[in-house]
């Protein structure tokens, strides 16, 4: 299903939402309970009549998550209402109006009035006996009256209050202080957000949201996204455990204990899919996180777009994402005069910042009119100056999320291109993350895998999603039967292993998989290697690797070429370099056209550990030019995920910084080269990691500094940590 479509939803879809609804109150429990403990109390008198009490204020930063608190009291309160309505038939009825945060229009307590009695009219027809008739132009006492002559009292939320009071004029502002804010209003109750710095009138019981720092957001993310995934998981997960388990009951001949009919998993089953959730999906959303500048308003959101279909690009999550917020910028920019609207337009088709001299060349307008403009929308907080090097300034949207959404509408392909790939650099570097259930795995024997290991891991649990849980811990248990301190014999296991397997598992995959191992079938091989990648603890993955190792050179024995895993298995063993240089190397000067792209960069790598710069260097310049012959002629996918050879050229890239190769890695990068724009426009957020770690810049890449995007800016810690891990693993510094 397609994550921009929004299906009609079923009684049961309702459910889930509204369980999904209770789930996110979590986020904020206390803060919530409070909230809801108030609006208890507005019930509480027996009489029917209010107590007289406070309004309820709750203040927080900027996306702390004041919007969907909101939400969550309205919620609530609807859910009592429904549940009150028949059993006290003589309690007054709750009128609940919310004024949402994409409200607008309201400049005076006449309007005010004007979209209650609108949304009054519209969500409350049923209860407002045939007594309430008010005209349009009623006034707030009018309003008051009239609700309380129809035995019913009103509760108005109000999203962002202190913007509200400001977009009054002052005695409109002054009524509403003196006349509505009372503290003792028996017919009505105000529930509102406002800025945690927001000075407003004192008759407020008072709720404050702590800041939502980043560390925070994302394990709350997690958190989300775990207790979510029993309610629906992904269709191909589902799918291929359901078979492993008709499998099952086939060969038992009985169902299993806790499944239905209808073949629903179990406890373990599911368990079993939400760690493929994680693992398919978890990363990308890390990557969108930083992109949409994400806070507790889209953790929904992401939960949302995994649950859908994990099986989407990072692309696609940040467009589902974004979606959300189109109708909220195009109202904003509909009411900006025409010459303000092509400027906005101008700086947000730009990812980075843009001088004013660039801006005036694009807009075609006089200097002067571009210049009395941007002082209104820097006034109106719609852009933002960056100082230069000198007097022409530079200029960007302040709002980032408008940003990024305005150009993945309607900036140039090749901008999308460079956010695309920006997007998925970084959801590689967010690979190495772990996303494990602290609960099911004891962190001391988990893997902390390197991003060239989750990425293979990755593979390798869409390419074996068809192996039970049972195949795989039976395959580790054999290795540790057969393990032995010396060197392990590649047809000696195939051998044993297919023997073990016809023993205990026959008729499973990994049966056959084994039988056409030891009869020396190149495919058979390839499937081994992948399934050892799935090794989950510290001791399989030292044994997965000599079993691997054993493999590839039987394969390599048999005439097949493995060269490029074998060789990847020596780098990601730092003290086994010296085998993948020498490796390398024979197989590039004996196959010279032929040799595959990925082994020529790890050729590169390989050669550049050993001191070999111009080797390197040759190698990595032979790879670019066959990688831009081939562009040339094929067109490229820019939403597909990074590949292993992708992967591989980052890895290089990173030793190239970490060994400090300023003139090359700027010449590789260098816009004025036809040959190398490849490596810029897939790579982008590297290059200003290199502008961050240089020593010395040249005035242009001072330049691109400061007009760097702010999602690369949140990048580069990942990165310029990323180049510290390779000193420490192949440099030894």
């Amino acid at each position: 299903m397609s994550l921009l479509t929004k299906p009609t939803k079923n009684k049961n879809e309702e459910q889930e939402e509204n369980a999904k609804v209770s789930i996110y109150s979590s986020l904020f429990s206390i803060i919530y309970h409070k909230g809801k403990s108030f609006l208890t109390q507005l019930g509480s008198n027996k009489n029917g009549q209010l107590k007289a009490q406070e309004h309820l204020l709750i203040r927080g930063e900027k996306g702390s998550g004041k919007s969907q608190l909101i939400k969550q009291l309205a919620q609530h309160l609807k859910e009592n209402k429904e549940q009150t309505t028949n059993k006290e038939p003589h309690k007054k009825t709750s009128l609940i109006v919310r004024l949402n945060e994409y409200e607008y229009g309201i400049r005076s307590i006449k309007d005010l009035c004007s979209r209650i009695l609108s949304k009054l009219r519209s969500n409350h027809s049923k209860e407002l006996t045939n007594l309430f008739h008010p005209s349009e132009n009623i006034s707030w006492p009018s309003l008051i009256e009239e609700i309380n002559s129809t035995n019913s009292r009103l509760i108005l939320l109000i999203d962002n209050l202190d913007i509200l009071l400001k977009q009054l004029d002052k005695s409109d502002n002054l009524f509403f202080v003196k006349n509505i804010l009372t503290i003792e209003q028996p017919y009505y109750r105000l529930i509102a957000s406002c800025q945690q710095n927001s000075q407003l009138a004192k008759p407020f019981v008072s709720l404050d949201i702590p800041q939502l720092d980043k560390t925070l957001a994302y394990k709350l993310l997690i958190s989300l996204l775990h207790k979510d995934m029993l309610h629906k998981a992904p269709s191909q997960a589902n799918k291929a455990l359901k078979n492993q388990s008709s499998k099952k009951q086939s060969s038992e001949g009985q169902s299993s204990e806790g499944q239905s009919s209808k073949g629903q998993l179990s406890v373990e089953q599911k368990y079993q899919v939400e760690q493929n959730c994680l693992n398919f999906a978890a990363h990308k959303l890390e990557a969108v996180r930083r992109f949409s500048h994400a806070n507790a308003q889209t953790l929904a959101y992401f939960s949302q777009a995994m649950l859908d279909t994990a099986l989407q690009t990072s692309y696609h999550y940040l467009r589902y994402v974004l979606h959300h917020y189109q109708a909220q910028y195009d109202f904003k920019m509909q009411h900006l005069s025409s010459q303000q609207q092509l400027i906005v337009h101008t700086l947000a088709s730009h990812w980075q910042a843009i001088k004013v001299a660039q801006l005036t060349q694009e807009c075609d307008l006089a200097s002067k009119t571009i210049s009395a403009q941007l002082t209104q929308l820097e006034k109106q907080t719609w852009v933002e100056k960056i100082p230069s090097q000198n007097k022409n300034l530079f200029y960007r949207i302040t709002d980032k999320r408008f940003h990024i959404s305005y150009l993945m509408r309607f900036s140039s392909p090749k901008t999308q291109t460079l956010i695309t790939h920006s997007l998925n650099t970084l959801s590689y570097f967010s690979l190495s993350i772990p996303y494990m259930d602290e609960y099911k795995v004891q962190q001391n024997n988990t893997v902390v895998r390197s991003r060239l290991q989750s990425l293979a891991y990755q593979e390798a649990l869409k390419t074996n999603e068809d192996v039970s849980q049972t195949e795989l811990e039976a395959l580790f248990h054999h290795a540790f039967l057969q393990q032995g301190e010396g060197e392990i014999d590649g047809q000696a296991y195939c051998d044993s292993a297919s023997q073990y397997f016809k023993a205990y598992l026959p008729g499973e995959r990994l049966s056959f998989l084994l039988t056409a191992a030891s009869k020396g079938y190149e495919q058979a091989y390839l499937g081994l290697l992948s399934l050892f990648d799935l090794a989950n603890t510290e001791l399989e993955a030292n044994l997965a690797y000599r079993i691997k190792l054993a493999i590839c050179q039987l394969a390599q024995s048999k005439g097949f070429h493995v060269e490029d895993k074998l060789v990847s298995l020596y780098l990601s063993h730092a003290q086994e370099t010296k085998q993948a240089y020498r490796l390398s190397m024979q197989v590039v000067i004996v196959q010279a056209q032929e040799t595959s792209p990925l082994l020529l960069i790890q050729a590169s790598f390989a050669t550049l550990l050993e001191g070999c710069r111009k080797q390197s260097h040759s190698l990595l310049m032979s790879y670019l030019k066959f990688k831009t012959l081939k562009n040339g002629q094929e067109r490229i996918n820019i939403e597909a995920e990074w590949t292993l050879e992708e992967a591989w050229l980052m890895e290089l890239l990173l030793l190239l910084i970490a060994k400090k190769e300023w003139d090359f890695f700027d010449q590789l990068m260098s816009e004025n080269s036809d040959k190398n724009t490849y490596l810029r426009s897939y790579f982008l957020p590297i290059y200003h990691a290199f502008l961050a770690l240089k020593p010395e810049l040249s005035d242009h890449q001072k330049d691109e500094q400061l007009a760097r995007p702010i999602e690369l800016s949140d990048a580069l810690p990942l990165i310029i940590n990323a180049v510290k891990e390779t000193r420490k693993v192949y440099l030894k510094q």
